[in-house]
């Protein structure tokens, strides 16, 4: 296993099946780009 989990493509996949994007994700999405927003960062 990587030092580094966020740098572990395999994990990453696992995550991503287990949190699949919803509705807040679309929400936030939108919000983002309305504001033109360069980063976004989720915090669970």
């Amino acid at each position: 296993m990587p030092t580094d989990p966020y740098r572990d493509e395999q994990l990453v996949e696992l995550y991503d099946i287990d949190n699949a994007p919803g509705d807040d994700h679309t929400y936030y999405r939108s919000l983002a780009d309305a504001i033109e927003a360069k980063k976004i960062i989720d915090l669970g």
